[in-house]
């Protein structure tokens, strides 16, 4: 384990010391304090291996578009040390530690919980209702001793420091962030961001005025949002309050727009615009307007075929084929104004992510619906509810000329002189240029570029308008 992580098989040590942290817990009656001090220790030395894994995966899913093995090894391991340390803590054991050490291993546990929330949210895998009850137990356990705000030491070669609060607080953020609706990169990257923000972050027991989120330590329920101001009923409810951490993202966005981004939040790997995303996306939850649905859903089944990525499209509608030969087969649940609920095997599942963009059409009809999925929930077997918002209803295939290259995009609105169109490209195409030449159906239009609407993966969506 203390092997260099860019020397190592990172995914075989984490194996390992998966392996090694449960024989800690069996030897844990013969060891006694030793057991619990290796746990601590393999906790401390997985932490590059973890992020190197992190990275493993991630790149894995964004080049073949499926879920790589370090997942599964990733989620084990959270798995079996968070069991280890609640294990540890149990009834049998606590009367044998003494109080730091116990403090120390609560503030260790609720930590783990947190990591293992952020891991399966990067498989949009949502923490189940134990993790919760876990947690709000761990917090009243050490707000009985008073023990919820003293700061903790986790490494000794280090100043930094943590508690049970500011444990919970993260928690509570990450809940509250919306993870199953951002690209698995990212959900990495806001959990920096709100690790960064973390000490200006404060729970409260009374509602402030302008809070977002609460935590009903009462019941198994998660975080949930406030609105109005007016609390969350019943007894026991911790609120969010992040005035002080809304001005942190301020300062932390104005740096990282000047190009300095702090080594804790990305490294070379990752691009700066994600963690400006990530950060605007934070201030608007905590800060910005307040989110409502505009669409009302309504129930709808029907079977549904479907196609992802800007080629697979290009070649379907270009082609205008009765039959696409590789569409995956889903079931619709509900539709809206402007988005389909289609539920998704999970087979396929883990190999779309938050930003793709999708063409379905119902079985016994002809059109096909284009959009972008901004939603995934994963249930424990592995079947997900992609949410996707629509955004053209009838799209044709168009020629693109930037007058040095030619090329195909789709069009997702009617082209009318004087008006506005939607183009969706790959990245790089000449269509992404300033002024580019439509042709389609013997008919030639001059556009000019607008602005570029969405970046997803392998495309672009475009607004021009038509001169």
């Amino acid at each position: 384990m203390r092997v260099p992580a860019d020397q190592a098989d990172n995914a075989a040590l984490i194996d390992t010391a998966a392996s090694a942290i449960q024989h800690c817990v069996s030897e844990m009656g013969k060891l006694g304090a030793a057991a619990v001090t290796r746990i601590c220790l393999f906790d401390e030395l997985a932490w590059p291996h973890l992020r190197r894994l992190t990275g493993s995966y991630l790149q894995a899913r964004n080049e073949t578009g499926a879920s790589a093995t370090e997942w599964r090894i990733g989620d084990s391991y959270y798995a079996g040390l968070l069991s280890a340390y609640r294990f540890t803590l149990g009834a049998e054991n606590a009367g044998r530690l003494q109080r730091g050490k116990r403090l120390e291993l609560m503030v260790r546990q609720l930590r783990c919980i947190g990591n293992l929330l952020k891991w399966r949210a990067m498989a949009y895998y949502a923490a189940d209702k134990a993790l919760w009850h876990e947690a709000a137990a761990l917090y009243r356990a050490a707000r009985a001793e008073g023990l919820t705000g003293r700061q903790v030491a986790l490494r000794q070669e280090r100043s930094a420091q943590t508690s049970i609060e500011r444990e919970l607080a993260r928690l509570i953020a990450l809940s509250s962030a919306g993870l199953d609706q951002m690209p698995p990169g990212s959900v990495d990257v806001t959990d920096r961001i709100i690790r960064y923000a973390l000490p200006a972050l404060r729970l409260q027991s009374t509602p402030p005025e302008g809070v977002r989120y609460g935590f009903a330590l009462s019941t198994d329920a998660p975080p949930q949002r406030v609105d109005g101001g007016t609390g969350i009923d019943g007894e026991d409810v911790l609120y969010l309050w992040c005035d002080e951490a809304v001005a942190v993202l301020d300062e932390l966005a104005g740096v990282v727009t000047r190009g300095l981004v702090p080594a804790a939040l990305a490294d070379g790997a990752v691009p700066r615009d994600t963690v400006l995303g990530g950060i605007h996306h934070l201030r608007r939850l905590w800060a910005g307007p307040r989110r409502v649905r505009r669409h009302r859903r309504h129930p709808l089944s029907g079977r549904l075929r479907a196609l992802m990525g800007i080629k697979r499209l290009q070649s379907q509608f270009a082609e205008e084929r009765h039959e696409p030969g590789e569409a995956w087969h889903w079931n619709m649940l509900d539709v809206s104004r402007n988005g389909i609920g289609i539920l998704v095997p999970g087979a396929d599942c883990e190999q779309i992510c938050v930003g793709d963009i999708l063409g379905v059409q119902a079985e016994d009809g002809e059109t096909w619906h284009v959009g972008i999925v901004r939603r995934i929930v994963r249930v424990e077997g592995g079947d997900g509810i992609v949410g996707m918002e629509t955004i053209a209803k009838s799209v044709t295939t168009a020629s693109i000329d930037n007058g040095q290259a030619l090329t195909d995009a789709l069009v997702c609105d009617p082209v009318r002189r004087g008006g506005s169109v939607r183009i969706a490209h790959s990245p790089g195409d000449p269509s992404g240029g300033d002024l580019v030449f439509l042709s389609q159906s013997g008919r030639v239009c001059k556009l000019r570029r607008l602005s570029t609407l969405v970046r997803g993966s392998g495309y672009e969506l475009s607004s021009y308008h038509v001169l």
